[in-house]
């Protein structure tokens, strides 16, 4: 990896290392932090109590509890140019301020992860089938009178009857005004006629996460209805235009656009995220993010409008880009047919 002028770059995120050396760290409130170093291989530091080996491909140094973790790492960076990720935490970042001028170089291991192989791609087709396959049961489970909880805990059931290792997330389900929140959580809230519902879930197989959102009504409602109608809309047209070449911002004007004034400010999230070995990662889909679209990226497109205190409509799929350019479906769940009428 080029490390442009930088003597040292220190990445924290356990993902980033995940993908760069292949070891899963889970530490705790204990640092663990891999160093990358023009002609060098990269370097592990770790504490000694998880028994992590150096192996071909990196070198570890371990420390103790008691050591002065920012000493060593001054230590291991000699020049004064610093890179760090932006996850770095300020207990170990403040005390190297005055040592070196320090970069946030987050992008250059980002840019890396953003282009996903063959291999992840194959993977996050896997993850994605089982989420089609359970939000395909999801419709049955929705009835007059159940509870928001007892429809994430049922969801949650068939992915582990499906083989999935874990969830992506923890699973959103809301019904009529919660619909309103876009992080909502399960409640005891019970499920009433002629409202919106949404569930948004996704799954981890072999490592590699799934997402998708889809938006029913039960019964009938005229508003819910139109809203529906112009979310999806604008799912499918932003899908539509993808192309190599044009910006994630562009891809997000594409939605808003369909979305349009009158809807614009209940339309109050970014159009999508970059998705791989976590749920969100590079890159967003959003309006400030002006990096182009490449063979290879994996994101979503989950446009939605929210009317506090009445409902909401979000439909997402994750898509990535093929080695011609073109925008490909992960999911496959029908998004056209959002009512139910089961009273039970």
């Amino acid at each position: 990896m080029d490390l442009l002028n930088l003597d040292g770059l220190w990445i924290t995120d356990p993902y980033s290392i995940h993908f760069l050396i292949g070891i899963h760290l889970d530490t705790m409130e204990r640092f663990s932090a891999l160093l990358l170093r023009p002609q060098q291989k990269p370097l592990l530091l770790v504490n000694l109590l998880f028994g992590i080996e150096a192996t071909e491909d990196f070198e570890v140094l371990n420390f103790h509890d008691a050591d002065d973790v920012s000493a060593i790492m001054k230590s291991l960076v000699l020049g004064k140019n610093l890179g760090v990720d932006k996850y770095m935490r300020a207990q170990e970042l403040l005390p190297l301020l005055d040592s070196y001028n320090i970069t946030i170089a987050s992008d250059l291991v980002d840019k890396l992860r953003a282009i996903k192989s063959k291999e992840e791609i194959e993977k996050m087709k896997v993850a994605s089938l089982i989420n089609d396959q359970v939000m395909e049961k999801v419709p049955s489970l929705l009835k007059v009178g159940v509870s928001e909880k007892e429809v994430a805990d049922q969801i949650e059931d068939l992915f582990k009857d499906l083989g999935a290792d874990g969830l992506s997330f923890d699973t959103i389900v809301a019904f009529g005004e919660n619909c309103a929140d876009p992080h909502a959580i399960p409640s005891d809230r019970k499920l009433k006629d002629n409202e919106a519902i949404i569930i948004d879930m996704g799954c981890i197989k072999d490592g590699y996460c799934s997402d998708m959102t889809r938006s029913f009504i039960m019964g009938h409602n005229e508003l819910m209805e139109e809203l529906y109608h112009l979310v999806n809309k604008a799912n499918k047209e932003a899908f539509n235009s993808i192309r190599t070449g044009m910006t994630f911002s562009q891809l997000d004007k594409v939605a808003r656009d369909v979305i349009g004034a009158q809807y614009k400010n209940e339309f109050n999230h970014r159009l999508g995220h970059g998705i791989g070995q976590s749920t969100h990662e590079p890159y967003d889909v959003s309006a400030s993010n002006h990096a182009l679209i490449e063979p290879g990226m994996c994101f979503s497109i989950e446009p939605g409008i929210y009317l506090k205190g009445v409902g909401g409509i979000r439909i997402e799929n994750l898509v990535y880009i093929d080695e011609d350019g073109n925008g490909v479906l992960l999911n496959h769940v029908d998004q056209d047919n959002p009512w139910l009428n089961n009273k039970g």
